[in-house]
């Protein structure tokens, strides 16, 4: 498998200990697995897609694949745009 990495990115309310199971079932699949958190209630869209357009930066792999739930899809969309 090439080197590729998923970044999961949770949703509103959470904390991203709800993607664990997730992230094991990936692991053992091979595929490194990190996960992106930030806090929506005290900070607003733009700066959590700040951060983590630089934690997407500081990625070093072949492939990267973003899976956001919820809330975490709007923000990983938006940090795509």
């Amino acid at each position: 498998m090439p080197d590729e990495t998923i970044i999961l990115v949770h949703g509103l309310w959470m904390t991203g200990y709800e993607m664990s199971l997730l992230k094991r079932r990936l692991r053992s699949r091979g595929y490194t697995v990190d996960q992106f958190r930030y806090r929506m209630v005290t900070r607003d869209l733009q700066h959590n897609s700040a951060r983590l357009r630089d934690f997407i930066a500081r990625q070093r792999t072949d492939k990267l694949h973003l899976i956001g739930h919820s809330l975490g899809g709007v923000l990983a969309l938006q940090t795509l745009r």
